[in-house]
C-alpha cells in the first residue's frame, strides 16, 4: 500500500480511539488481581487497583488526543481570525494591537504561566487554546500579508472586489493548503504539553484516563511494574515522533496552485 494510504488508516484508528474513549465505560478494578504482569488474559498486566493496563492505555490515548485536537480546532479558528485582521491592517492599529497581545503572551515562560492559571482553577484546554493561537496567526499572518502582492489577489481587486472578500475567498484558500501539513506539528506540541500539565496534577479527576495521569500514577511506582508505564511513555513517543514525521514527509507534496 502508499504511504498516503497508511496515513489514511493510521487517521481512521486514531479517531476512532478518540469516539472510542468517549462511548466506551471505565475500567473495571479487581483489588484481587492487582500488580499482575502481562499474560493471555491481561496483554500488559493490570494496574495497583486490578485495572486493565491495555484498555487504560487505549481510553487514555483517546481521551488525550480528543483534548488535543479540540485544542487544536478552536486555536486554529481563533489564529485565523486574527491573522485576517493584522493582514487587513497590517503595520496599522489592528496587527499592532495583535502583535502586541501575542508578545506579551510568550513573553512569559509556557509551562510557568499555564501552572499559575491551572492552580487558580482556569480550565486546562482554555489556557492551551491561549497559548497555541500564537503560532497558527504567526504563520497565516505572513503568508497572507505576502500572497495579498501576488497577481491573482491585485486582479481580484482590479476587478471591483473589496479587499476583504479578496482576502477571505481567493488568498485565504490558497493559503490554507499550504500550512495544513504544519497542523501535525503543532499537535505533536499540544500533546506534549498536555501531558506535562495531566503529569503535573493539573488535569482531568483520576477516574478519568488520561496519558499524563496515567503516567503520573504509574510513575509512582517505580521500576517496580514496568508494563503499567511503559504502554504511556510508548504511546507518547509514537505520537509525537509520528505526527513530527508526517510533517516533514508530506508538507513538500503540497502544491502552490492560485485559484484566482
Amino acid at each position: 500500500m502508499s504511504r498516503r494510504v497508511w496515513l489514511a488508516l493510521a487517521v481512521v484508528a486514531l479517531l476512532a480511539t478518540v469516539v472510542a474513549a468517549i462511548i466506551l465505560p471505565p475500567p473495571t478494578a479487581y483489588p484481587s488481581n492487582a500488580l499482575s504482569p502481562p499474560s493471555g488474559s491481561h496483554w500488559f498486566g493490570t494496574d495497583a487497583l486490578g485495572r486493565d493496563v491495555m484498555y487504560r492505555s487505549a481510553l487514555a490515548i483517546g481521551y488525550s488526543l480528543g483534548r488535543s485536537l479540540f485544542v487544536l480546532a478552536v486555536a486554529g479558528v481563533v489564529g485565523a481570525m486574527l491573522a485576517s485582521i493584522s493582514a487587513l491592517y497590517y503595520a496599522r492599529w489592528g496587527d499592532r494591537l495583535v502583535v502586541l497581545t501575542a508578545e506579551t503572551i510568550r513573553a512569559y515562560p509556557t509551562l510557568l504561566l499555564v501552572l499559575l492559571f491551572a492552580s487558580a482553577g482556569v480550565p486546562v484546554a482554555f489556557l492551551l487554546i491561549v497559548y497555541f493561537w500564537i503560532p497558527v496567526w504567526r504563520l497565516l499572518r505572513t503568508e497572507l500579508t505576502a500572497q495579498q502582492r501576488q497577481p491573482y489577489a491585485l486582479a481580484a481587486r482590479l476587478s471591483g472586489l473589496s479587499r476583504l472578500r479578496v482576502l477571505l475567498s481567493e488568498v485565504l484558500p490558497n493559503v490554507v493548503p499550504r500550512v495544513a501539513p504544519y497542523a501535525a506539528g503543532l499537535l505533536s506540541e499540544i500533546i506534549s504539553a498536555q501531558c506535562a500539565i495531566e503529569f503535573l496534577g493539573f488535569g482531568p479527576p483520576l477516574e478519568q484516563q488520561s496519558l499524563g495521569g496515567l503516567l503520573l500514577e504509574s510513575g509512582q511506582m517505580g521500576l517496580a511494574a514496568p508494563w503499567i508505564w511503559l504502554p504511556g511513555v510508548l504511546a507518547v513517543i509514537c505520537l509525537v515522533a509520528g505526527l513530527a514525521w508526517a510533517v516533514r514527509r508530506y508538507r513538500r507534496e503540497i502544491r502552490w496552485v492560485p485559484i484566482g
